[in-house]
């Protein structure tokens, strides 16, 4: 059964997933959370990221120490997975100057 949502996965997704893995190998929760929101754009505990630049939006989804990083279009029915952070005090920052 297909979700509600076309999920779309950036370049910059798979990378930051191809670097997870090798440094930590299991990225199964991960996965499943990026899944999830083919189906639910909007899961429990997202959040908005506020300060970004002027016509940026995007939104977290926090997995153990990580954040999913994404954007939704909801007339369009698209979530735009862009990144996955290791969150730790530059997290926010190193995604002002990758969005």
């Amino acid at each position: 059964m297909r979700g509600s949502y076309k999920l779309i996965e950036k370049n910059s997704l798979k990378r930051d997933l191809k670097r997870i893995a090798r440094k930590y190998r299991d990225i199964s929760e991960i996965l499943q959370a990026i899944d999830a929101l083919e189906y639910s754009a909007y899961p429990d505990g997202w959040r908005k990221i506020v300060n970004l630049p002027k016509g940026k939006e995007a939104l977290r989804v926090s997995v153990g120490d990580y954040r999913i990083i994404y954007s939704v279009n909801d007339k369009d029915k698209i979530v735009e997975v862009i990144h996955v952070f290791h969150r730790d005090e530059t997290t926010y920052k190193n995604l002002i100057k990758r969005l």
